[in-house]
């Protein structure tokens, strides 16, 4: 066989062939690497588009998981092409599949009735760790024996060399797992079904966010129930400011707006009395209540003198065995009963019962506002007890002050005719003295003289003071010259201005004309302001200025003395007290005088006002109708 060597014509055509060549494997090479990095951009768009709607959804659904759970199961299930994707949360020792995806069957919601280290759903929770697995169908069964059915259900469609893929992720919420998020995905033998890290990573972030909307689920619900909670301790609170003499109005308005909120078909109020317990309030229908001696076999009697809340839900036997003497209605199979004692000063006084005919338990949050309506009971008690202690001293103080002011009353002859008597004989005697030249007993009778008059002046002004708390101050109305009464009081009081040091001026209008009205009881409070204003000003002015229309007349008393607070002007007109106690020392007086004034003038049909600046002086103002109308 002849071997011809290339021709160089030959040789340029096969290398530009390879060139050729070279340079469309090159190309196909980039574009391949262009479709895969295009398809890596789409599927990371696709991801992030995905993770923004479910935060979205998440930032949206404060107060609903549900939402974010279906959004992230579905969204799951769709981003990684998986056969199925769910979240279980978990229940005490069960488990339940709340939100699902599934490609090519129904979903699954239900409930996993005991989460066992036997299944993957029950390892991961119990283990509060991921767990994640690429596994032939037989060891799939092998590893997971509860799954069997499953199975043989991937085996039936993908053959005896089936393979399986799963992701579980916990819910990690303070700590302790909640729930997980689950994805599946199966196929035949050779099949990649796995799911790479950058999809377990994204799938954490899903489920992550699963774990942020049952937070914040939580604490929209804790948040509720504490404005519930206020809400209703500010309701039963009014209820007991409003009622709080009447302790069966409080007690009632408290059990019925206990009821609604506890969804009860009954409450009662017990209160315990020596040994029995007494209902005192109950709403809703049953078995009725009864008094009955403390027992510690009754629900409610074991909550008091256990002095704790005492919570049943429960079938009729079980109910009759804890509580065997517990009243039971025939018709009922199961109940929950909560009782909470009520705690008063000296121990538990009661206890609030809910009752609903049926096995549903009171949850913590009905509880504890139970608990604090139970609060609220035991003050409305107290107060109720509190008002009718007060009620009673105060009934009985009004009878002592009007058998006093009666006594008093009555004896106004009995107690002036002897002072009157002393007052006679020590003028006759300081005559005689000084008739007959004994002036040696001329102080010690003027003494006397003096103390006789000062409490002749202090009886009848208690006597009057006793007259009107008593009713029977009588009026003596008359018409009344009003320059002729300002004359007669500027004369009496004149000695008392001067003492101090002070002046008086009287302004009034010309043609101030007449009024009517008793003319010893005007005459007295005009005086009485005008001495109090002398005795509290030193070397000061006092000024009276008389104001009239034809319906009132009006006797502004003002001094530049020493004024008063506004703590001294709130108690300035209450009988034997003075603005400030240490005055009574250093200026003297029984405090009596401005309380009979303004009685007096009250019984008039006016009054006195007052307005006063501390260290600057003071105001007193005496309001009368120009025509005073007795009583008939």
């Amino acid at each position: 066989m002849d071997v011809r060597p290339y021709s160089p014509g030959e040789v340029a055509i096969l290398e530009a062939f390879a060139a050729q060549a070279a340079t469309a494997i090159e190309t196909a090479q980039a574009q391949l690497a262009l479709a895969e990095r295009s398809r890596e951009i789409t599927l990371a768009l696709e991801r992030q588009k995905a993770t923004a709607e479910i935060m979205t959804v998440v930032g949206a659904s404060s107060a609903n998981p549900q939402q974010v759970f279906d959004a992230i199961a579905a969204r799951t299930g769709e981003l990684f092409g998986a056969d199925s994707a769910g979240i279980l949360l978990r229940d005490g020792v069960e488990g339940e599949y709340v939100a699902g995806y599934s490609r090519n069957h129904s979903v699954y919601l239900g409930k996993i009735p005991r989460l066992s280290p036997e299944g993957p759903a029950g390892r991961t929770i119990l283990d509060a760790k991921p767990l994640i697995f690429t596994v032939t169908i037989g060891d799939f069964e092998t590893s997971f024996p509860p799954l069997a059915e499953t199975s043989r259900e991937i085996e039936r469609v993908f053959g005896p060399e089936a393979m399986v893929a799963r992701v579980f992720l916990p819910l990690i919420c303070q700590g302790e797992a909640v729930g997980l998020l689950r994805i599946s995905r199966a196929g035949a033998s050779g099949t990649d079904i796995g799911f790479d890290n950058s999809a377990i990573e994204l799938m954490q972030t899903f489920a992550d966010q699963a774990v942020i909307a049952i937070e914040n689920a939580r604490l929209y619900q804790e948040q509720q129930d504490a404005v519930q909670q206020l809400t209703a301790s500010a309701d039963v609170l009014k209820i007991v400011a409003d009622y709080s003499a009447n302790l069966d109005a409080v007690l009632n308005a408290v059990i019925q707006h206990a009821k609604h909120l506890t969804e009860a078909d009954r409450a009662i109020i017990f209160h315990v009395e020596g040994n029995n317990v007494v209902p005192v309030a109950s709403v809703g229908s049953g078995t009725p209540d009864l008094e009955h001696v403390l027992d510690r076999d009754r629900l409610v009697d074991r909550a008091i003198l256990d002095s704790r809340t005492v919570h049943f839900f429960g079938t009729r036997d079980d109910f009759t065995r804890q509580f065997p003497a517990s009243p039971l209605g025939t018709d009922v199979d199961g109940t929950s009963r909560l009782a909470v004692p009520i705690h008063g000063p000296g121990g538990t006084i009661g206890s609030l019962v809910f009752i609903r005919d049926r096995i549903e338990a009171f949850d913590a949050r009905v509880i504890a506002l139970v608990e604090t309506f139970a609060d609220q009971a035991a003050i409305a008690i107290q107060n109720a007890r509190l008002f009718g202690e007060i009620e009673d001293k105060t009934r009985q103080l009004e009878v002592a002050s009007r058998h006093k002011s009666n006594f008093l009353a009555t004896m106004s002859h009995e107690l002036r005719t002897p002072l009157n008597a002393i007052i006679g004989y020590s003028e006759l005697l300081e005559e005689e003295c000084a008739d007959v030249g004994h002036v040696s007993y001329l102080p010690d009778l003027a003494r006397i003289l003096s103390s006789a008059k000062h409490l002749l002046a202090l009886i009848n002004d208690i006597l009057d003071l006793s007259k009107v708390e008593a009713g029977r101050m009588t009026l003596y109305v008359e018409t009344i010259d009003i320059p002729r009464l300002l004359g007669d009081v500027q004369s009496i009081v004149a000695p008392l201005i001067e003492k101090n040091g002070n002046t008086l001026e009287v302004v009034r209008p010309a043609g101030v004309g007449q009024m009517t009205a008793d003319v010893t009881k005007v005459r007295q409070a005009l005086f009485n302001l005008l001495s109090n204003a002398a005795k509290f000003t030193t070397d000061g002015n006092i000024t009276l200025t008389v104001q009239a229309t034809p319906e009132a007349c009006s006797f502004a008393v003002r001094d530049s003395g020493i004024g008063m607070t506004q703590a001294q002007l709130g108690r300035l007109f209450e009988a034997f007290t003075q603005a400030e106690s240490s005055n009574s020392h250093k200026y003297g007086g029984t405090g009596l005088g401005l309380a009979i004034s303004r009685k007096f003038c009250r019984l008039m049909g006016g009054d006195i006002t007052v307005t006063s600046e501390h260290g600057k002086g003071s105001t007193f103002t005496i309001l009368l109708p120009r025509t005073v109308v007795t009583a008939d």
